[in-house]
Protein backbone atom coordinates (compact mmCIF):
# COMPACT_ATOMS: atom_id res chain seq x y z
CA UNK A 1 0.00 0.00 0.00
CA UNK A 2 2.89 2.72 0.97
CA UNK A 3 6.30 2.18 -0.07
CA UNK A 4 8.82 4.53 1.27
CA UNK A 5 12.29 4.05 -0.78
CA UNK A 6 15.77 5.77 0.36
CA UNK A 7 13.87 8.64 1.89
CA UNK A 8 15.61 12.11 2.79
CA UNK A 9 13.83 14.92 4.08
CA UNK A 10 14.00 17.98 6.82
CA UNK A 11 13.68 21.25 7.20
CA UNK A 12 15.32 23.90 5.75
CA UNK A 13 18.98 23.00 4.98
CA UNK A 14 18.60 20.52 7.62
CA UNK A 15 18.40 16.89 7.32
CA UNK A 16 16.28 14.97 10.20
CA UNK A 17 15.41 12.20 7.73
CA UNK A 18 18.32 9.75 5.95
CA UNK A 19 18.01 7.24 3.49
CA UNK A 20 14.83 5.60 5.15
CA UNK A 21 13.38 2.98 3.44
CA UNK A 22 9.87 0.90 4.64
CA UNK A 23 6.35 -0.57 3.60
CA UNK A 24 3.20 -0.37 5.12
CA UNK A 25 1.22 -3.41 3.51
CA UNK A 26 -2.47 -3.55 3.44
CA UNK A 27 -4.64 -3.70 6.43
CA UNK A 28 -1.50 -3.69 8.77
CA UNK A 29 0.01 -2.33 11.45
CA UNK A 30 3.43 -1.04 11.79
CA UNK A 31 4.77 1.29 14.83
CA UNK A 32 7.46 3.34 14.40
CA UNK A 33 9.52 3.64 17.91
CA UNK A 34 12.23 5.63 18.96
CA UNK A 35 13.82 8.39 21.53
CA UNK A 36 12.86 12.06 21.35
CA UNK A 37 14.13 13.75 18.76
CA UNK A 38 14.48 10.61 16.40
CA UNK A 39 12.50 11.99 13.44
CA UNK A 40 9.15 10.15 14.43
CA UNK A 41 6.87 13.07 13.74
CA UNK A 42 8.83 14.41 10.83
CA UNK A 43 8.17 11.07 9.22
CA UNK A 44 4.47 11.70 9.67
CA UNK A 45 4.80 14.73 8.41
CA UNK A 46 6.51 14.00 5.18
CA UNK A 47 4.21 11.56 4.26
CA UNK A 48 1.60 13.88 5.18
CA UNK A 49 3.48 16.39 2.56
CA UNK A 50 4.03 19.03 4.94
CA UNK A 51 7.61 18.60 5.09
CA UNK A 52 9.77 18.75 1.93
CA UNK A 53 11.72 15.55 0.95
CA UNK A 54 15.41 16.05 -0.63
CA UNK A 55 15.72 12.45 -2.13
CA UNK A 56 14.01 8.80 -2.20
CA UNK A 57 10.51 8.38 -3.32
CA UNK A 58 6.86 7.87 -1.75
CA UNK A 59 4.60 5.92 -3.28
CA UNK A 60 0.97 5.11 -2.51
CA UNK A 61 -1.25 2.59 -4.51
CA UNK A 62 1.26 2.27 -6.98
CA UNK A 63 1.25 6.30 -7.29
CA UNK A 64 3.33 8.74 -6.36
CA UNK A 65 3.04 11.09 -3.64
CA UNK A 66 5.90 13.68 -4.22
CA UNK A 67 3.85 16.44 -6.11
CA UNK A 68 0.54 16.34 -4.22
CA UNK A 69 -0.45 18.92 -1.80
CA UNK A 70 -1.24 17.78 2.36
CA UNK A 71 -5.32 18.24 1.15
CA UNK A 72 -4.67 16.09 -2.22
CA UNK A 73 -3.10 13.56 0.11
CA UNK A 74 -5.95 14.07 2.37
CA UNK A 75 -8.28 12.82 -1.08
CA UNK A 76 -6.10 9.81 -1.93
CA UNK A 77 -6.72 8.39 1.55
CA UNK A 78 -3.98 9.32 3.77
CA UNK A 79 -5.05 11.14 7.49
CA UNK A 80 -2.67 12.48 9.59
CA UNK A 81 -3.43 12.82 13.35
CA UNK A 82 -0.84 14.88 15.02
CA UNK A 83 0.65 14.57 18.50
CA UNK A 84 -0.73 16.63 21.57
CA UNK A 85 -4.21 16.42 20.75
CA UNK A 86 -5.24 19.47 18.66
CA UNK A 87 -8.94 19.78 18.41
CA UNK A 88 -10.36 23.39 18.19
CA UNK A 89 -11.11 23.74 21.93
CA UNK A 90 -13.77 26.40 21.87
CA UNK A 91 -15.30 24.68 18.65
CA UNK A 92 -17.76 21.81 19.76
CA UNK A 93 -17.15 18.02 19.63
CA UNK A 94 -19.26 17.67 16.72
CA UNK A 95 -18.11 20.16 15.35
CA UNK A 96 -14.23 18.88 15.52
CA UNK A 97 -15.72 15.35 14.20
CA UNK A 98 -17.17 17.24 10.89
CA UNK A 99 -13.71 19.92 10.32
CA UNK A 100 -12.65 16.11 9.60
CA UNK A 101 -14.98 15.51 6.60
CA UNK A 102 -13.76 18.82 4.75
CA UNK A 103 -12.55 17.03 1.55
CA UNK A 104 -16.12 15.47 1.59
CA UNK A 105 -19.25 16.48 -0.24
CA UNK A 106 -21.86 13.10 0.99
CA UNK A 107 -23.73 15.43 3.55
CA UNK A 108 -26.06 12.16 4.78
CA UNK A 109 -22.76 10.12 4.76
CA UNK A 110 -20.81 12.49 6.65
CA UNK A 111 -23.43 12.86 9.22
CA UNK A 112 -24.07 9.19 9.62
CA UNK A 113 -20.37 9.18 10.36
CA UNK A 114 -20.53 11.16 13.05
CA UNK A 115 -23.45 9.21 14.94
CA UNK A 116 -21.65 5.82 14.15
CA UNK A 117 -17.76 7.57 15.73
CA UNK A 118 -20.34 9.16 18.97
CA UNK A 119 -22.31 6.17 18.77
CA UNK A 120 -19.19 3.75 19.91
CA UNK A 121 -17.71 6.33 21.73
CA UNK A 122 -20.45 7.14 24.67
CA UNK A 123 -17.86 8.96 27.01
CA UNK A 124 -17.59 11.96 24.10
CA UNK A 125 -21.01 11.67 22.99
CA UNK A 126 -23.02 12.76 25.83
CA UNK A 127 -20.38 15.94 25.83
CA UNK A 128 -20.89 16.45 21.90
CA UNK A 129 -22.15 20.07 22.07
CA UNK A 130 -19.72 20.88 24.88
CA UNK A 131 -16.45 22.62 23.01
CA UNK A 132 -13.84 20.22 23.06
CA UNK A 133 -11.48 22.37 25.31
CA UNK A 134 -13.53 21.03 28.10
CA UNK A 135 -12.99 17.30 27.36
CA UNK A 136 -10.35 15.35 29.47
CA UNK A 137 -7.00 14.69 27.75
CA UNK A 138 -8.04 11.17 26.80
CA UNK A 139 -11.36 12.56 25.47
CA UNK A 140 -9.62 14.62 23.38
CA UNK A 141 -7.17 12.27 21.78
CA UNK A 142 -10.15 9.98 20.45
CA UNK A 143 -11.61 12.90 19.10
CA UNK A 144 -8.51 13.51 17.28
CA UNK A 145 -8.74 10.44 15.86
CA UNK A 146 -12.07 10.04 15.11
CA UNK A 147 -11.59 14.09 13.37
CA UNK A 148 -8.92 11.85 11.13
CA UNK A 149 -11.22 8.81 10.48
CA UNK A 150 -13.85 11.29 9.05
CA UNK A 151 -12.32 11.31 5.56
CA UNK A 152 -12.43 7.62 5.53
CA UNK A 153 -8.74 7.27 5.20
CA UNK A 154 -7.40 4.06 3.98
CA UNK A 155 -4.10 4.46 5.50
CA UNK A 156 -4.04 6.55 9.35
CA UNK A 157 -0.76 8.33 10.49
CA UNK A 158 -1.26 8.47 13.94
CA UNK A 159 1.35 10.17 15.92
CA UNK A 160 2.42 9.52 19.68
CA UNK A 161 -1.03 8.76 21.04
CA UNK A 162 0.14 7.96 24.48
CA UNK A 163 1.50 11.31 24.90
CA UNK A 164 0.88 12.54 28.02
CA UNK A 165 -1.82 10.70 29.11
CA UNK A 166 -2.38 8.83 31.86
CA UNK A 167 -2.57 5.19 32.16
CA UNK A 168 -5.58 4.64 32.58
CA UNK A 169 -6.57 6.81 29.76
CA UNK A 170 -3.99 5.19 27.84
CA UNK A 171 -5.55 2.01 27.74
CA UNK A 172 -8.81 3.10 27.19
CA UNK A 173 -7.23 4.92 23.94
CA UNK A 174 -5.62 1.74 22.91
CA UNK A 175 -8.35 -0.31 23.37
CA UNK A 176 -10.57 1.92 21.60
CA UNK A 177 -8.08 2.40 18.79
CA UNK A 178 -8.00 -2.15 18.43
CA UNK A 179 -11.83 -1.40 17.86
CA UNK A 180 -11.54 1.33 14.83
CA UNK A 181 -8.42 -1.40 13.44
CA UNK A 182 -10.91 -4.46 13.60
CA UNK A 183 -13.95 -2.21 12.27
CA UNK A 184 -12.34 -0.39 9.14
CA UNK A 185 -10.61 -1.14 6.45
CA UNK A 186 -7.51 0.23 6.53
CA UNK A 187 -3.96 0.26 7.58
CA UNK A 188 -2.02 2.48 10.36
CA UNK A 189 1.23 3.50 10.97
CA UNK A 190 1.38 4.19 14.34
CA UNK A 191 4.25 6.80 15.12
CA UNK A 192 4.76 5.69 19.54
CA UNK A 193 7.35 5.94 22.16
CA UNK A 194 5.70 3.37 24.61
CA UNK A 195 6.48 0.37 23.20
CA UNK A 196 4.97 -1.92 25.36
CA UNK A 197 1.27 -0.65 23.82
CA UNK A 198 2.55 -0.17 20.62
CA UNK A 199 3.28 -3.95 20.58
CA UNK A 200 -0.17 -5.20 21.86
CA UNK A 201 -1.20 -3.01 18.47
CA UNK A 202 0.54 -3.49 15.53
CA UNK A 203 1.38 -6.28 13.48
CA UNK A 204 4.93 -5.37 12.88
CA UNK A 205 7.63 -2.79 14.59
CA UNK A 206 10.45 -0.57 13.49
CA UNK A 207 12.99 1.72 15.98
CA UNK A 208 14.07 5.32 14.27
CA UNK A 209 17.27 6.60 15.86
CA UNK A 210 19.23 9.46 14.78
CA UNK A 211 16.83 9.77 11.62
CA UNK A 212 17.57 6.50 10.66
CA UNK A 213 16.24 3.11 10.80
CA UNK A 214 18.07 0.63 12.95
CA UNK A 215 16.08 -2.36 13.92
CA UNK A 216 12.61 -3.88 12.36
CA UNK A 217 11.27 -7.23 13.65
CA UNK A 218 7.16 -8.71 13.45
CA UNK A 219 5.73 -7.96 16.65
CA UNK A 220 5.64 -11.61 17.90
CA UNK A 221 9.47 -12.28 17.43
CA UNK A 222 10.24 -8.93 19.86
CA UNK A 223 9.22 -7.64 22.56
CA UNK A 224 9.30 -4.22 24.84
CA UNK A 225 12.80 -4.79 26.38
CA UNK A 226 14.66 -5.51 22.76
CA UNK A 227 13.04 -3.00 20.98
CA UNK A 228 13.79 -0.42 23.84
CA UNK A 229 17.79 -1.62 23.72
CA UNK A 230 17.69 0.12 20.13
CA UNK A 231 16.61 3.66 21.19
CA UNK A 232 20.39 4.56 21.59
CA UNK A 233 22.06 3.06 18.57
CA UNK A 234 24.23 4.75 16.62
CA UNK A 235 23.82 5.52 13.04
CA UNK A 236 25.27 2.25 12.01
CA UNK A 237 23.13 -0.20 14.10
CA UNK A 238 24.58 -0.51 16.74
CA UNK A 239 23.75 0.05 20.52
CA UNK A 240 25.37 2.51 22.21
Amino acid sequence: MLEVRHLSAGYGVTEILHDISFEVRPGEVLAVCGPNGAGKSTLLRVLARQVRTSAGSISYRGRSLLGDSPSRVVTRGVALCPENRRVFPRMSTEANLRLGAYTRSDRSAITADVERYLAAWPVIERRRHSPAGLLSGGEQQILAIGRAMMSRPSLLLLDEPSLGLAPVLIDQVYEGLKDLVAGNDMSVLLVEQNVTKALELCDRITVLTEGRIVFAADAGATGPDEVGSHYFARSGGTPA
